[in-house]
């Protein structure tokens, strides 16, 4: 599939205020993107970043608020932080000290299916005392100086002092999470991998050690491949959309209508990336609206795969009759990104909705809503007239977490989610599950209905 945003692996950036969050994504990207400040909740909300980690894949990192943000205002940047976790697929945890707010953004990422690295930020300050030395004992606050006299009595003390600081970050990192697995061989960085696997709660976690302010490229270089060896390979390779469908040579047609939904001088994001994934599978893809279905065949064009909006299925079924597969681009994205197979079993419980039962309706994108809008307006309508029964049913758009009483819903449909990451569409998928909701797609609820009709 296309490396879109919604297409790359995100990953977010945890800790508490001031741990360095904001100044770990400035070291990792190498530029001044995020506001640092030594003042509380200087981050206020989550801040995305797209990065090209090098013979790998791009990224977005996301840097959050504060864990122990206080106040109202306070906490409604932590709910935002939390709400991060669906969307990610790696979260770098930054920490000077650990306790409560490491603890429960351990349980949470783990709960989620997150993996976590462990990110101890060694501070660095530029301040001395009378013997030109700085070693604070409290936990996460080891710190070394910068500005030492150019003495060679000054860089011996220099040398053991950057010793102790290795030995005393490797000793409290051992006592808290286990043995070392790997001692990382830069002078620079002389940090630490570290086996936390007696950690509590933690999943598939491993840890570094790092200077988020003064750190340099071979410490950057050392935290990026411990990403890339912990990323999740699903968060990176993402199936084609017409995986074992299509190959090379092969012709498809794309039907793709412009109507009052389309937006203004382009096409929708999934009729893109379907007409990219074609052309690097050396596939011809033909696009035409509706009413041009039919001189496509008079022209003696065999498509083997016809493509619609959703909302045009009985009108391109018909047009197509036999002479060619149909399907959709929601209904594509399903099999690609989302859980065909639960969407499936989904599709019964439309026959089995009762007066009162109420439905979900998931956008993951954001959009000005119209008198045709298929979400809030047509499959409302649509399931009505088909189930001949009285439902309710409520939306939630974008990046919005799920109701609380999820459990009391008869029935979630989704988008196909071409603009949000296979994470947060899985995320949503088990949040539903687990509450023994029945999930289905857009697309897929469409053709049923508008099938049955036919």
């Amino acid at each position: 599939m296309t490396v879109g945003r919604e297409n790359k692996p995100h990953i977010g950036i945890f800790g508490r205020c001031n741990a360095g969050k904001s100044s770990l994504l400035n070291f990792i990207v190498d530029s001044p993107v995020a506001i640092v400040a030594p003042d509380r909740g200087t981050t206020t909300d989550p801040v995305a970043k797209s990065y090209e980690i090098l013979d790998f894949a791009p990224v977005v990192l996301i840097d959050t608020a504060g864990v122990d943000d206080s106040g109202p205002l306070g906490r409604e940047r932590v709910r935002r932080t939390y709400d991060v976790i669906a969307r990610i697929d790696l979260a770098l945890l930054v920490f000077r000290e650990w306790g409560l707010p490491e603890e429960e953004l351990c349980s949470r990422l783990t709960q989620a299916g997150v993996p976590v690295i462990l990110v101890y930020n060694r501070e660095r300050r530029s301040v001395r005392d009378e013997a030109g030395i700085e070693h604070s004992e409290k936990f996460g606050r080891v710190s070394g100086i910068e500005c030492l006299p150019e003495t060679e009595k000054a860089s011996k003390q220099e040398a053991g002092l950057r010793g102790g600081i290795v030995e005393e970050a490797k000793g409290l990192c051992e006592k808290k999470y286990g043995h070392a697995a790997l001692h990382c061989g830069s002078s620079s960085l002389q940090g630490v991998v570290m086996n936390t696997s007696s950690v509590p709660n933690a999943v598939h976690t491993a840890s570094i050690t790092v200077s988020a302010v003064g750190g340099d490229a071979a410490e950057r270089a050392a935290l990026l491949e411990l990403i890339r060896k912990t990323l999740p390979e699903k968060s990176y390779k993402i199936p084609s959309m017409f995986a074992g469908r299509v190959a090379a040579g092969d012709c498809v047609l794309l039907v793709c209508p412009i109507d009052s939904e389309a937006p203004a001088g382009r096409l929708i994001l999934p009729q893109v990336q379907a007409i990219r994934e074609l052309l690097d599978l050396h596939a011809m893809a033909i696009v035409v609206q509706p009413g041009e279905i039919e001189r496509v065949f008079a022209e003696g064009i065999k498509p083997c795969l016809v493509v619609t909006d959703s909302q045009l299925f009985g009108e391109v079924i018909h047009h197509v009759a036999d002479r060619a597969e149909v399907t959709s681009f929601s209904v594509l994205l399903a099999a690609a990104k989302g859980d065909y197979e639960l969407y499936l079993r989904g599709l019964e419980r439309i026959d089995a909705l009762r007066d009162g039962d109420r439905v979900l309706i998931v956008e993951n994108c954001s959009h000005q809503v119209s008198c045709e809008d298929i979400g809030r307006v047509k499959i409302p309508r649509w399931l009505r007239e088909y189930t001949g029964v009285q439902l309710s049913f409520t939306t939630v758009a974008g990046s919005a977490p799920l109701p609380e009483d999820l459990a009391s819903y008869a029935l979630m449909v989704q988008c196909g989610g071409c603009m949000v990451t296979r994470s947060q569409l899985q995320n949503r998928i088990r949040q539903a599950a687990s509450a023994g909701v029945a999930v289905t797609n857009y697309g897929m609820l469409i053709r049923k209905l508008q099938t049955s009709r036919a």
